[in-house]
């Protein structure tokens, strides 16, 4: 049984406007009918095809062998001959839509202790577990996955608890979350399965922001997240925000009940910023009231009465 293989795929995807987003470990799962446990077992081609012996099926069925062909790019060969040497166990997704490739994701040995801005985004290093270059996954809670044994035990539970493929949402989570997994692009998104556990974490994220965003971020890269990073409040009113906009999802007596209770939210104090030349004076921002009542009209406009 023969598939292709993409070594160290990044857990992010490429939309139709281009836009690179995040992936949690369980949109992963979700989307691959195939999810094993495995290990080089023998390199049948140096940079052209290799075999792995699985260990454990943790979703769909699996041979005990499957021989894969190393995908295109400078980085294959080396991390094929990394792997073989270790003897590491490995996950490796199986995706139907992308031409039956396989995505291998290396569990490292040790705790991710070292801060994003410290980690090597070029290297391949076996002390960490990301997805090859350089920067870490989310998990569905919105935190980052630090070792190889939570990363399995979320996978299985995962696999387990949903066996059939989800529905998915594309959520926006501010640059300074973004951050926490060691990349940030322009516009952070991350896309999670549609579930009750989603649910919780959205439910979490209205009611304490402030566990999600970090205490301290790097001055923000990009011009528009500037006037966010100078104020915590800003930075947690933008991920309420997208997590009322994901309850949208799950409509119930108890979320309607929620969201009214929202639509007396004081606001935020953005502070005055300027870039570019151009200033921008102090203003309130109302964005978690008015995304609450968004979502209510969606659900009926009832509810607002």
């Amino acid at each position: 049984m023969k598939f292709a293989i993409l070594l160290s795929a990044p857990a992010c995807m490429v939309s139709a406007q281009t836009r690179l987003d995040h992936v949690s470990l369980e949109e992963l799962v979700n989307r691959s009918p195939v999810v094993v446990l495995a290990k080089i077992s023998s390199v049948d081609s140096p940079g052209r095809s290799f075999t792995i012996e699985v260990k454990e099926v943790l979703k769909g069925r699996a041979t005990t062998a499957v021989v894969l062909f190393a995908g295109p790019g400078p980085r294959s060969t080396r991390e094929l001959q990394f792997r073989s040497q270790s003897g590491q166990y490995d996950l490796y997704f199986y995706d139907p839509n992308s031409r039956g490739t396989w995505g291998s994701y290396p569990l490292g040995r040790d705790d991710l202790s070292k801060p994003p801005d410290q980690i090597d985004r070029l290297g391949f290093d076996e002390a960490r577990f990301d997805v090859g270059f350089g920067y870490r996954l989310f998990s569905l809670d919105l935190t980052v996955v630090r070792t190889r044994d939570e990363a399995i035990r979320r996978v299985r539970r995962f696999a387990r608890s949903h066996p059939t493929s989800l529905k998915s949402y594309n959520m926006r989570i501010p640059g300074a979350v973004a951050r926490t997994s060691g990349w940030s692009v322009a516009s952070d998104h991350i896309d999670l399965p549609i579930c009750e556990e989603l649910e919780a974490t959205c439910l979490r994220i209205i009611a304490r922001p402030g566990e999600y965003v970090p205490t301290l971020w790097k001055q923000p890269t990009f011009f528009f997240d500037i006037a966010m990073g100078r104020s915590r409040a800003t930075m947690e009113a933008v991920l309420r925000e997208a997590a009322i906009g994901c309850l949208a999802n799950f409509k119930s007596v108890r979320n309607i009940l929620t969201l009214k209770k929202l639509l007396n939210d004081p606001g935020v104090v953005v502070p005055e910023w300027s870039v570019e030349g151009m200033k921008y004076p102090e203003t309130r921002s109302f964005a978690v009231r008015d995304a609450a009542a968004k979502v209510l009209n969606g659900w009926d406009t009832t509810a607002m009465r």
